[in-house]
């Protein structure tokens, strides 16, 4: 095994960082990264994201959802999933099984599409083999908004 020296090892080269405004607030980026972030590829889809999923446990909670949505998607007990629509936090979603059926009961903090809904569902059967049903039902709550 090859060893590098402790001098080395001590003083890495420093990568190129550069200023940027986010949401009013300064920020630092890779030089690199710049032109990446500044057209990034449209984000299309959904995803039912389990509670404590590594995306909505970053700790810029305000660039994934709206704050007035926070207490919705972080509870300390009883933690829903995040439905992740089209690249942002849309909603929430909860699973009941009873037997070897599935019941999903989502709540949406905005319009969702009937294609939207449609990939939902389609998502909602993916949940389901893999908890084990044979089928699953999905409700939509739209209270939350």
């Amino acid at each position: 095994m090859e060893s590098i020296h402790p001098a080395a090892a001590a003083s890495p080269r420093p990568a190129k960082l550069i200023p940027v405004e986010f949401d009013g607030h300064r920020a630092w980026i890779l030089a690199d990264d710049l032109e990446a972030l500044q057209s990034p590829s449209e984000t299309r889809g959904v995803r039912l994201l389990p509670p404590r999923d590594p995306y909505t446990q970053m700790r810029d909670r305000e660039t994934i959802v709206d704050k007035k949505h926070h207490r919705h998607v972080w509870k300390s007990v009883g933690e829903p999933g995040a439905v992740l629509a089209d690249g942002t936090i849309a909603g929430i979603w909860r699973p009941r099984k009873s037997g070897r059926q599935l019941a999903l009961t989502v709540q949406t903090f905005r319009s969702l599409s009937t294609e939207l809904r449609k990939q939902l569902r389609e998502e909602a059967d993916h949940v389901a083999e893999l908890r084990g049903a044979s089928g699953v039902h999905v409700t939509f709550d739209d209270e939350t908004r």
